[in-house]
């Protein structure tokens, strides 16, 4: 089944995509908004993300933080554990 793909900006935009997920059986990818790395921070963005699984840990969850062009908020977003 093909993952339905949302784009969130805080814990209630997470909560409805995975909620829709949880109804429909279908994985998830959440996108950050663009840039988000840049303003919100790599720490924010996992703990958003673990927070949304920890509530919903049946629902398959893809997270993807959008570092633009800043090579340095891509590193530290790896050494934080995204994307791994």
């Amino acid at each position: 089944m093909q993952p339905a793909c949302f784009v969130v900006h805080g814990p209630a935009q997470l909560r409805a995509a995975l909620t829709a997920g949880a109804k429909s059986g279908r994985p998830i990818v959440v996108l950050s908004a663009a840039g988000a790395a840049a303003y919100a921070g790599a720490g924010w963005f996992k703990a958003l993300v673990e927070q949304g699984a920890a509530e919903f840990p049946d629902v398959p969850l893809t997270a993807i933080l959008d570092c633009d062009d800043r090579a340095g908020d891509a590193l530290t977003a790896l050494n934080a554990g995204i994307g791994n």
